[in-house]
């Protein structure tokens, strides 16, 4: 914001969506958002204070944009308030009727709020533009996957596949967006949002332009420029993990970062990887080992199905020394229940190898 003062806008509209999109959205601008259903609650507040913005739908409970307009003009400083209209559509009879009452601003519903926001501005000079929040610095976070959709079946699911590996974040158009945000590593805009697909510029404004935008859609087909992928409703967990693991870097790894160390799940098919794959597996996992220690963490746990089993011991060693660094305390949880022989044959100090994750932690943050 320019200045200190916030810029107030009242919406008028007995539209639960349209009310909801400016509450969620306009905050993020710098505005303070009152909204009310009927004239007779708009009139109330316009009584108590006078807006920067009077923003009004077509239709409203007990009123309409004319009518308020007839009453709102004979208060004290209504002059200096800008005040616009939403509409689906108009003809031009009315759109003169509604210049001629004050009417300055005209919003095409769907809103674009975005655009809402644009068009705001230029006539509020107060008034802010919504910022994209700023890219995640740390490399090992979670990605913030943003599910830009309506569909609530599509939002359970990706909670029980995903919650665990990613911060989610839910966005119908109208609600889930709040002033801390963080930028997007995915966004899986929905077709069935304001705008469509084409819309796609909205959320970036919001969530960031970094993240990759997969398009969520019930035909099929290609999907407009700026999408990298497309997932067909109804989606499965398999392809949307397959898709938001991929896009982020984390098929191969899940990556489970905390304040002083960083646990590593190994995904299922390690163990059977031609040799050519498995070096550049060990590769990959000697990347994140040197972004671990260049954060400031000081520990490594490596979890993962048949790590430290007896027909796989070659491996489960060789993973262990790819990690291996001067001051990281990295360890291993196996399933094999025989841990002694895990630290033996794979060299591993018996205090960093154990049956499970919570026993490792516990080890290396007393050690810390």
């Amino acid at each position: 914001m320019p200045n200190d003062r916030t810029p107030t806008v009242l919406v008028v509209s007995a539209d639960t969506a349209v009310r909801g999109a400016t509450n969620s959205v306009l905050p993020l601008a710098g505005w303070r958002v009152q909204d009310v259903p009927s004239y007779t609650l708009a009139m109330h507040n316009l009584k108590v204070a006078v807006p920067d913005v009077l923003m009004m739908d077509q239709k409203f409970q007990d009123g309409d944009p004319l009518s308020l307009m007839k009453a709102f003009r004979y208060l004290p400083g209504s002059e200096n308030t800008v005040t616009a209209v939403m509409v689906e559509s108009i003809d031009r009879s009315l759109a003169v009727n509604y210049v001629r009452a004050g009417i300055q601003v005209f919003l095409a519903k769907p809103l674009n709020i975005v655009d809402v926001c644009e068009k705001l501005a230029e006539k509020v000079p107060d008034a802010g533009r919504i910022q994209a929040p700023p890219p995640e610095e740390d490399p090992l976070a979670k990605p913030v996957l943003v599910l830009a959709t309506p569909n609530l079946n599509l939002r359970e699911m990706a909670e029980k596949a995903l919650a665990d590996e990613f911060d989610l974040v839910f966005f119908d158009g109208a609600q889930g967006v709040d002033a801390n945000r963080r930028a997007a590593g995915i966004l899986v805009v929905d077709e069935g949002l304001p705008g469509g697909l084409e819309a796609l510029r909205n959320w970036q404004t919001i969530f960031g332009t970094d993240g990759a935008a997969v398009a969520l859609t019930s035909r099929g087909g290609a999907a407009p420029p700026g999408y990298v992928e497309t997932l067909v409703k109804p989606v499965r967990d398999t392809a949307l993990k397959r898709v938001v693991r991929g896009l982020t870097g984390r098929d191969q790894y899940g990556i489970f970062p905390m304040v002083n160390g960083v646990v590593l799940r190994i995904r299922d098919g390690w163990h059977a990887l031609e040799e050519a794959a498995f070096e550049n597996y060990l590769a990959n996992l000697d990347e994140l080992a040197e972004l671990t220690k260049d954060t400031g963490r000081k520990w490594l746990c490596l979890d993962g199905p048949y790590l430290g089993a007896v027909e796989h011991m070659p491996r489960t060693r060789a993973l262990y020394e790819a990690a291996t660094r001067p001051g990281l305390h990295v360890g291993l949880v196996t399933l094999n229940p025989e841990v002694q022989r895990v630290s033996v044959m794979c060299n591993i100090h018996p205090t960093f190898v154990h049956n499970k994750t919570a026993d490792f932690i516990k080890v290396v943050q007393d050690l810390a």
